[in-house]
């Protein structure tokens, strides 16, 4: 028999599955699979998974085709004809949750991975030691897989993750100080401590959760060494447009165009011409249009297109060459993505332009829509890791 079975998700499901009988007169023919949808618009993908070992070498196991449902609640009926010579004589289906196109990335830290669909399912892949997934256990994911429904907004830290659902409420997983409890490691996704309303964007910091709100102020909760220690929401700043952050430092970027950092500042990375730490923000620039804050380096894009970085490329020493103020290197960039000591650029062209340990930068993709620290989202909607020698093709 061919037994329609349910991948173990709670974000998509069926509603109701159907067994059906494997022909094996001469050609082997897999056909008639049938369950009715339970989640509108979701992608599925029907996979032959198991066939006589000796078609294994030749990959005869992975054939698969998909439907893509419409209407929550109709029965959808998908046909499979697979010509194994008549060596076929059993076969298990299984309709497994696939991933739905891709809205956009979510910005991370180049460890844990996560695109938010079309269907508004956030899905996500890689590290996940610390619970960054939320899958209930720590086991690494190998492709993306659904996580959470009805997410507007993400962001990935280096132990946690947080999420912006449509609804504007928060879950958070991984370091349970993202999301207001102590210094543990939770598996799931869940409610904060103290609700937080009135959201547009939240952040994952190593150990604390930023959250900006529709008024333009910035909260946090959790541990920062620079800016204080307490699981308690409490207001950072006001007249905030934009956050950045990475470990413990933090770019925002003010309503007025202006451009103000604190927190960590061991390589420059502030841009306020000192290695010092900072414990309450500085301005360090006008006219500012996006931000992006790395562990080393960070940048922003003036509203004249000109990206300007300050900080360390990773570039060998000692003595080890960084720069504490900003200094301009390109023009015409959209948007910008930093982690570590690297720097992604995207021109408005579609080029990616990536930085180098010199701290110039080199072009290296066109036809880019959308880029992360590590990921790049193509107009083909093929996702790229850049931060692996050569770029490997991910989704």
């Amino acid at each position: 028999t061919v037994v329609m079975g349910v991948h173990p998700s709670t974000s998509v499901g069926v509603v109701s599955t159907a067994v059906h009988h494997v022909t094996n007169s001469g050609t082997g023919t897999i056909k008639d699979m049938t369950a009715t949808i339970a989640t509108a618009g979701s992608l599925f993908t029907v996979t032959a998974n198991t066939c006589p070992a000796i078609l294994a070498p030749l990959g005869e196991c992975d054939v698969t085709t998909s439907i893509t449902p419409v209407t929550a609640g109709v029965t959808y009926t998908d046909s499979l004809n697979l010509n194994y010579f008549g060596l076929v004589t059993q076969g298990a289906l299984s309709l497994v949750p696939g991933s739905s196109p891709v809205k956009m990335l979510v910005q991370d830290q180049g460890q844990s991975y996560f695109y938010i669909g079309t269907d508004n399912v956030l899905y996500g892949t890689g590290a996940n030691g610390q619970g960054q997934l939320g899958t209930g256990n720590s086991t690494s994911g190998t492709s993306f897989q659904p996580l959470l429904t009805n997410v507007a907004q993400a962001s990935s830290g280096y132990q946690g993750t947080l999420a912006l659902r449509t609804d504007g409420t928060v879950k958070g997983t991984g370091m349970a100080q993202l999301y207001g409890y102590g210094g543990v490691y939770l598996y799931t996704f869940r409610d904060p401590a103290t609700p937080v309303t009135n959201l547009r964007k939240v952040v994952a910091g190593l150990n604390a959760g930023y959250y900006l709100k529709n008024d333009d102020t910035l909260w946090i909760t959790g541990t920062n060494s620079t800016l204080g220690n307490a699981y308690a929401l409490r207001q950072l700043a006001t007249g905030v447009a934009d956050v950045s952050v990475t470990s413990e430092t933090i770019l925002i970027l003010k309503t007025d165009g202006t451009v103000w950092s604190a927190g960590s500042n061991n390589w420059g990375q502030l841009g306020i011409g000192t290695v010092l730490d900072r414990t309450s923000f500085t301005q360090v620039m006008t006219g500012g249009q996006s931000i992006s804050a790395g562990q080393y380096i960070t940048s922003v894009i003036k509203t004249d297109g000109t990206l300007w970085t300050s900080g360390y490329s990773g570039g060998g020493g000692p003595p080890y060459p960084y720069s504490s103020t900003f200094q301009q290197k390109l023009s015409g960039v959209s948007s910008v993505a930093a982690a570590g000591y690297r720097v992604l650029a995207l021109k408005t062209d579609g080029t990616l332009w990536f930085s180098t340990t010199t701290g110039s930068f080199i072009q290296k993709e066109t036809g880019v829509r959308q880029i992360t620290s590590c990921l790049v989202l193509k107009f083909d909607n093929s996702i790229w890791n850049e931060c692996l020698a050569p770029a490997v093709k991910v989704h």
